[in-house]
């Protein structure tokens, strides 16, 4: 079972800091390991088998997740934040869920990534990688390719290449379907394109996607620019080969109910009353 806790917190808040020193407390009373990750690990992991922890938000998931997923770390999601769709529990329950972790009531929750390689670099995203216009006032046009396959050109604002994990993020606010998230396909969402026609593509995570930019742009994964783009640039995108694994409780609520819970899918409003 797990020896060690690898934490990473918010940046600026003040109550992930605070449950940072209590989880540090309840390390040393379980003889455990305790190691805060400001950035990615480059010393030896503490322990044999460390458990990744996010306290804060979606986006803490986020960068948690691309610290511990190249060392197959396990993580838990703490929401600290408004929303923490990817986090199965609050701060109320934290203690209680790590409990039940060394308790082994838990399963493993393999998340499929994605990722680009331009030129000689790679970077993975557990959302999206969004190809993006350079400037609020011009709009950018991007060409997608499956092999030689020519797909479309997407005039516009850019272009979403999300994971059913993401499905529920940048995609969906686009106008992306949402995508059970144990589903092994890639999400194509144009940002407000100028064409009526183009609409959002479900793909094999078998495919190999060739991007090509026709003007300025940049390369943004997860939310944070990665590349700024000249005119004319290529790259590849497609699955990682090293999923995101997410730590899941038993008994905790499934999907479905998620999306209830987080984004009212299901609810119906009450009936309004008429007025004369």
């Amino acid at each position: 079972m797990f020896d060690a806790l690898m934490v990473v917190t918010h940046e600026h808040k003040a109550s992930a800091r605070h449950a940072a020193a209590q989880v540090q407390a309840w390390c040393e009373r379980q003889g455990l390991c305790f190691l805060l990750l400001n950035e990615a690990p480059t010393a030896p992991l503490p322990g044999q088998q460390p458990l990744g922890v996010s306290l804060g938000g979606d986006g803490t998931l986020l960068r948690a997740a691309r610290y511990l997923t190249p060392l197959d770390v396990p993580l838990l999601g703490v929401n600290l934040g408004s929303l923490g769709f990817m986090s199965p529990l609050n701060s109320e329950q934290l203690f209680e869920g790590l409990d039940q972790i060394l308790q082994g009531n838990f399963r493993l929750e393999a998340r499929m990534q994605m990722e680009a390689t331009v030129g000689t670099r790679s970077y993975c995203a557990l959302n999206e990688f969004s190809i993006l216009h350079a400037r609020p006032d011009t709009f950018t046009e991007v060409e997608l390719y499956r092999g030689r396959e020519f797909i479309a050109s997407y005039p516009g604002d850019g272009l979403i290449l999300a994971t059913p994990t993401g499905s529920t993020a940048y995609s969906l606010a686009a106008g992306g379907p949402i995508v059970a998230p144990e589903l092994n396909v890639l999400l194509v969402t144009p940002l407000n394109p100028h064409k009526l026609g183009l609409r959002p593509l479900v793909l094999s995570s078998a495919e190999r996607l060739t991007v090509q930019l026709n003007g300025k742009g940049a390369l943004v994964g997860d939310g944070r620019v990665l590349e700024t783009l000249a005119p004319g640039a290529r790259f590849e995108v497609g699955a990682s080969s090293r999923p995101t694994r997410l730590i899941r409780l038993e008994g905790a609520p499934d999907w479905f109910s998620l999306l209830e819970d987080k984004l009212h899918w299901q609810r119906r409003s009450p009936p309004k009353e008429l007025k004369d």
